[in-house]
């Protein structure tokens, strides 16, 4: 892929952001409406995006392609939040914030901004790895997620069975035998599929866009921990996934879509998750804002070392 096509993709990306900033700021999209978007998104926009990558004509890879990046999403949630206590302690940051500091280093935005960017810069055939990885982060999310967010004074559930149960979960799940065993769907279905799944990614990128008008710029600039956090986050996670992964995983869309999505910016679930457990939401809020921000710059740097290897 040429650099130039990725600058002028990841631009258009930020462009539509940009649009959810000002619209935002303008009152056309409110925090009522950002949830609306929001709900249809995950409910069934992306469900339907999901589905339709293994339908069409440019479905790429094969079953052992599938089974290598669940292997490989797995592997790095069971992983990540291990490496994620001693980095958590080097940094310093303030004992109450210990856990969601390792929240942040563990759970990206796959879906809304992930999603997105994979599709953008590997065609929406590769849609299908990417919601093979956000399998297991899923599961890791509404489990050790809501942990990591949850503060001591809640007596709330720490694993949520039923946000499990869930139209993405299940749609990754139908994807599955859909590619496993071939199954064509019917032009009308696949259409349909097709069209309602291609609003996810201006969707999503215009709830981000409004999110962060929400955020004070200079607060979040002040917090000076969250520099070494985006810089883990954005640059050396994914560059050590990069180096590890490629030693034994030869197919450049595999290798490429995992090493994106795990340079994505923080889960914008972590504020909703903190609201709801009372965690740091305004911290979390900071992190979204901040780690957004610099992916701007830190995935086209991602894409280029992956072009250049």
């Amino acid at each position: 892929m040429e650099f130039d096509r990725i600058i002028n993709q990841m631009a258009m990306l930020f462009f539509i952001i940009i649009i959810g900033f000002i619209s935002a700021k303008l009152k056309i999209l409110d925090d009522i409406a950002c949830k609306k978007f929001s709900k249809f998104v995950i409910h069934l926009s992306a469900p339907a995006l999901i589905i339709s990558s293994v339908t069409g004509s440019y479905v790429v890879g094969n079953i052992k392609d599938m089974l290598t990046i669940l292997l490989v999403a797995f592997g790095f949630f069971i992983i990540t939040p291990v490496i994620s206590i001693p980095s958590v302690k080097l940094l310093k940051v303030p004992k109450e914030d210990e856990n969601l500091y390792r929240f942040m280093l563990v759970f990206y935005n796959i879906v809304f901004m992930g999603f997105p960017v994979v599709g953008s810069l590997y065609g929406e055939g590769a849609i299908f790895y990417a919601s093979i990885f956000n399998f297991p982060n899923t599961l890791f999310l509404y489990s050790l997620g809501v942990y990591l967010v949850k503060s001591k004074k809640t007596t709330a559930s720490i694993f949520e069975v039923k946000k499990l149960m869930n139209p993405g979960l299940f749609s990754i799940i139908l994807a599955m035998v859909i590619f496993m065993f071939g199954i064509k769907l019917p032009v009308f279905l696949d259409g349909t599929l097709k069209m309602v799944g291609s609003v996810t990614t201006p969707l999503s990128l215009l709830v981000i866009g409004a999110s962060l008008a929400a955020i004070p710029v200079k607060e979040v600039f002040t917090e000076k921990k969250l520099y070494p956090i985006t810089f883990l986050t954005l640059i050396v996670i994914p560059l050590t996934v990069f180096f590890l992964l490629r030693l034994f995983i030869f197919n450049k869309t595999i290798l490429g879509v995992t090493v994106v999505l795990t340079g994505m910016p923080v889960a914008s679930i972590a504020v909703m998750f903190c609201d709801k457990y009372e965690g740091n939401s305004h911290l979390a809020a900071k992190a979204i804002f901040f780690t957004t921000i610099f992916s701007i710059i830190s995935i086209p740097f991602l894409v280029l070392l992956l072009q250049i290897f």
